[in-house]
């Protein structure tokens, strides 16, 4: 086992979360009924949403984690903040325990997908209350992709090697 250290930006899991939204909106139409138009004037809101949905993709994961950090908070502290207050940027870190030695590509990838399952998850806890359909939607999707992150994090490393089998 080795271990990949990741920094997850709120700033880049938001501009998903506003592209999604937008992308709603004008496949959409007009109509009103399809969900409200996530916008940065909403950040400090969903900014606390994107911490929440990142704690519960890391309960998830939770095997495969070694440490993580949701803006200094730890077990004894928390880190101030309102929903008021826009605070910029917050880098979510997560250091993962993954199978197999060496450097064969994968941390970019979990990264991306660990950012898009946030997203989507935060997604869902936005609409939920509001539009049960599209909140289920984006639960599906991020109980999809997280399944697909345990079963990668476990694979070992494609070696080139062919199997033999014993009977063969």
């Amino acid at each position: 086992m080795k271990t990949v250290e990741l920094g997850l930006s709120t700033q880049t899991i938001m501009q998903e979360m506003y592209a999604a939204s937008a992308l709603r909106s004008v496949l959409n139409g007009k109509d009103e009924r399809k969900g409200t138009l996530l916008t940065a004037d909403r950040a400090p809101a969903l900014r606390m949403l994107v911490k929440d949905a990142f704690a519960f993709v890391l309960m998830r994961l939770s095997r495969f984690v070694e440490s993580c950090n949701l803006n200094d908070e730890t077990g004894d502290t928390v880190a101030e903040e309102t929903i008021d207050a826009d605070d910029g940027d917050v880098v979510l870190s997560v250091t993962l325990k993954v199978a197999g030695d060496g450097d064969d590509g994968r941390a970019g990838v979990m990264r991306r997908s660990i950012e898009h399952a946030v997203a989507m998850y935060a997604m869902h806890l936005c609409y939920a209350g509001h539009d049960e359909e599209l909140s289920r939607h984006y639960e599906d999707l991020y109980d999809g992709l997280v399944n697909e992150m345990v079963s990668v994090l476990g694979q070992r490393p494609f070696l080139g090697e062919t199997m033999r089998l014993h009977w063969l």
